[in-house]
């Protein structure tokens, strides 16, 4: 069993802002561009636009410059909107992470139609970012003496030439059910408490945060070699098509 739950932000009975227009908003600004965040989200340019307009006109204050024509065109979040969509995304993430949290320890060991529960915490695939506490807040711990974290990034070059982004593809399914079995077979080959892995898709730019592997243990020494082992397995995934972009 697993708990669902969304949080948004609201002024005056009005949604401000939730976890996905939140992202979006973060995205436009790394790419610099409506246009291209929009794509990245399968939305039109209008309805981003018209999203972002309605998210200002209910939080009071101007969250996107814009500049149209000329070589400096694009968009890039204002110093106060950052702030505030930095702030309230991270909270919202963290209250999901709480809530989950409660959950699997208000409920472990419950089943339902027969379908015993994980003996992991995590295991997902996303287009959207995550933080490493958040990584954290879904870890058991309370046995734990190690915890050993892992993040793989976009590095700038590869075999001798300049990368500019990578595409990862995959169909969400089957590449949660390899890293499940990962996972099983990580929590078969070392005394560990808990293991969280998870895998990014989508384009990528470089510094963005590809994959993340989470391990708690009784010691350090079997929580280093799980995660790096976990590490591994990920890169090499059968349900994931690498495609780098170059310069």
């Amino acid at each position: 069993m697993e708990i669902k739950a969304k949080f948004w932000i609201e002024n005056n009975g009005e949604v401000v802002l939730g976890g996905g227009k939140a992202e979006l908003l973060l995205t436009v600004d790394r790419l610099g561009s409506i246009q291209r965040a929009a794509e990245e989200f399968g939305m039109s340019y209008r309805h981003a636009w018209g999203a972002i307009r309605k998210i200002e006109q209910r939080a009071g204050f101007k969250i996107l410059d814009t500049k149209l024509g000329g070589k400096d065109r694009g968009a890039q979040l204002t110093e106060k909107g950052k702030k505030f969509i930095v702030e309230v995304d991270s909270f919202l993430k963290e209250l999901q992470a709480i809530v989950e949290k409660r959950f699997r320890q208000k409920f472990h060991g419950c089943h339902m139609k027969g379908k015993i529960k994980e003996e992991f915490s995590m295991i997902k695939v996303s287009e959207k970012y995550a933080s490493l506490q958040f990584l954290l807040d879904n870890l058991k711990i309370d046995s734990s003496g190690s915890i050993v974290m892992h993040l793989g990034i976009v590095r700038p070059d590869s075999k001798g030439r300049r990368v500019v982004s990578i595409e990862y593809e995959m169909e969400k399914r089957a590449a949660e059910k390899e890293l499940s079995n990962i996972a099983k077979e990580i929590m078969t080959k070392w005394k560990i408490q808990d293991i969280a892995l998870y895998r990014r898709k989508g384009r990528l730019n470089l510094g963005d945060v590809i994959l993340m592997a989470g391990i708690a243990a009784p010691h350090r020494k079997e929580a280093f070699e799980a995660c790096e082992y976990a590490v591994e397995c990920m890169r090499r995934m059968k349900s994931v098509k690498k495609k780098e972009i170059f310069e």
